[in-house]
């Protein structure tokens, strides 16, 4: 976990960030697990909300993707975000692709200068990358896509189209919701258990309030079955239940709430 003056890069920005260690030595890589803090949105989407899909207002939505993007010094760059839509589905993105790459959980590229960022407030944002080969992944993984296998499918996609070796992919796993703070129902406990059964017992426990879930750890145990090396499986980031001040988390608020943005890809040449 990288907590930087005290929170993230705050050389030339007050707005604070997360990344992971190992990966500053990538030369051009730009990666970043922004929280809530350091925006303009007025609550309940206080303040650094990155979406306008529960409400919040349009040019506040703006301002606060122009000061991510200058915090992360890519100010003047397009920034591709999807449709989540808790499926398995993965767009390519190039040059060409525009601000939206349509109904997706995952999105590749092999195009520096394009920036893919994954918007959650509970789910798991993932982030792969190779850095021999420039490429970079974001995946989008909530019950539902865990339960699909939605990282690994999002690893054999890139193994087919780059001819790549899982075992050259470094991921980081983002904030989201803790086994402290979610309570999932019998459809999620059910396709969890359908999916991994071998899982079970590792990422569904029983508590007084309910079957908890580990969703972090559902996907992190994908990623090692899909070849990646453990040493290059990073955790970055607390509960966003747990961390009101800091993550938004539609769990805890029960309700309307903002996202928060999770974005990595390669500076051009």
């Amino acid at each position: 976990m990288a907590f930087l003056n005290p929170w993230g890069n705050l050389l030339q920005t007050c707005l604070p960030f997360l990344t992971v260690p190992d990966w500053r030595a990538h030369r051009g890589l730009v990666h970043a697990f922004l929280g809530r803090r350091g925006g303009f949105s007025a609550p309940p989407y206080d303040s650094l909300n990155a979406s306008t899909a529960a409400g919040d207002k349009p040019e506040d939505v703006r301002k606060n993707w122009c000061e991510a993007k200058k915090a992360l010094g890519i100010h003047s760059a397009r920034v591709t975000t999807m449709r989540q839509i808790h499926g398995c589905d993965i767009a390519a993105v190039d040059e060409g692709t525009g601000k939206e790459a349509g109904e997706a959980d995952a999105m590749v590229t092999d195009r520096p200068g394009c920036w893919l960022a994954v918007l959650t407030a509970d789910c798991v944002p993932i982030l792969l990358v190779h850095p021999g080969r420039r490429i970079a992944a974001a995946v989008h993984a909530g019950w539902r896509g865990s339960a699909a296998g939605i990282a690994v499918r999002a690893v054999q996609h890139l193994v087919d189209r780059y001819g790549i070796r899982p075992g050259e992919l470094s991921a980081a796993l983002g904030p989201a919701i803790g086994p402290c703070c979610y309570t999932v129902g019998h459809e999620a406990a059910e396709a969890v258990a359908g999916s991994w059964p071998r899982l079970q017992s590792s990422v569904l426990h029983k508590s007084p309030e309910g079957l908890r879930l580990d969703l972090r750890g559902l996907n992190r145990f994908q990623l090692l079955q899909a070849g990646l090396d453990p040493t290059r499986l990073h955790d970055v980031g607390h509960c966003t239940a747990c961390s009101p001040g800091d993550f938004f988390s539609h769990r805890r608020v029960a309700g309307r709430t903002g996202r928060q943005i999770s974005l990595v890809g390669w500076m051009p040449s």
